[in-house]
């Protein structure tokens, strides 16, 4: 379903009143990281004096989420990034992670709707919100659906404009065990090789996606043991979704790196496994070493993380921690 646009003027419209306003909660749940959103839709048709009138981008800019229980505005992480209330913050923009199972369904207006998002951290987990908002006019008479219009210090009850029982909350973030990472791990029968390794998260038999993945190292080597003679090592570098190529951490040298050759795919992490037969252990030399620990955001917007490393006793026999 396409967002609608609405009027495209940028000029505030004369309205003196509204004829009907409505709050539609797609969601009632969301994860409490600060990423996730629920979405919702607000309906505003106004009249000046009896006569509808559309309003525009401008007359929805002034549109504020407010807490109902005591009119108080919710932040945009737009425009205030360090600010929220209560631990919640809104946005006019869709950030791309998953939302929590639709529960309304909404049909666009593209004229008197827009939508609307809201976010929670932890902190928003001890504070269940009832949503309302505010709208200001050309002459600054600010609509609430409190029921209420104010102006300066003056207030005007409007109870047909009142929405009540527009509750949402933030709930836990799942956290994965280590078990959900799933990675081929065998250690490959050849001495000098390239092989991909695909990261995932598996739970409940199915797949969460991932949206971002960073390594800290980016890379890490291993020597089956500690013989200078030794020149048979594996070592791994990264590409997380959407990179378009591999990141290393590895001392200058003449590496004979693979590429990506394109861009990484969504919804997945890939570790490159690489084999050589050149690379001696040089004990001046600061090798990166495991574990590399591994940073991700899932599809959801919730942080995961494990390591991976090297078994020992084998050449290139990986393992997640």
């Amino acid at each position: 379903m396409s967002e609608p646009t609405g009027a495209s003027s940028s000029r505030l419209t004369h309205w003196t009143s509204l004829k009907r306003v409505d709050i539609r909660l797609e969601q009632t749940t969301v994860y409490n990281n600060g990423r996730q959103q629920l979405k919702l839709w607000v309906t505003v048709e106004a009249l000046n004096d009896a006569t509808p009138v559309e309003l525009t981008e401008a007359d929805f800019a002034t549109l504020k989420l407010i807490d109902f229980a005591n009119e108080q505005s919710i932040p945009f992480s737009d425009d205030e990034p360090d600010t929220d209330y209560e631990g919640w913050t809104a946005q006019r923009n869709d950030r791309g992670f998953d939302f929590q199972p639709t529960i309304n369904p909404t049909l666009v207006s593209p004229t008197a709707m827009r939508a609307f998002y809201l976010s929670g951290s932890a902190s928003a987990s001890q504070y269940q919100l009832q949503v309302g908002f505010s709208i200001t006019n050309l002459v600054g008479e600010v609509f609430l659906t409190t029921g209420w219009i104010v102006m300066g210090e003056s207030r005007t009850a409007f109870r047909e404009i009142e929405i009540r029982e527009k509750f949402v909350r933030a709930i836990p973030a799942v956290v994965y065990p280590r078990t959900s990472f799933v990675m081929p791990l065998d250690d490959p029968d050849m001495q000098v090789f390239d092989e991909r390794r695909e990261l995932s998260i598996e739970h409940n038999g199915a797949r969460v996606g991932i949206r971002r993945m960073t390594c800290s190292p980016a890379s890490m080597i291993h020597w089956t043991n500690s013989e200078s003679s030794n020149n048979y090592p594996c070592f791994t570098g990264y590409a997380g979704p959407g990179d378009q190529g591999f990141h290393w951490d590895l001392p200058a040298g003449n590496w004979k790196l693979p590429e990506l050759g394109g861009v990484a795919p969504e919804g997945t992490g890939l570790v490159m496994l690489c084999g050589r037969n050149d690379i001696t252990q040089d004990p001046g030399t600061t090798w990166p070493r495991a574990p590399m620990q591994v940073s991700i955001i899932d599809v959801n917007g919730s942080p995961q993380s494990c390591t991976i490393s090297f078994v020992n006793g084998t050449r290139g026999q990986l393992q997640i921690t």
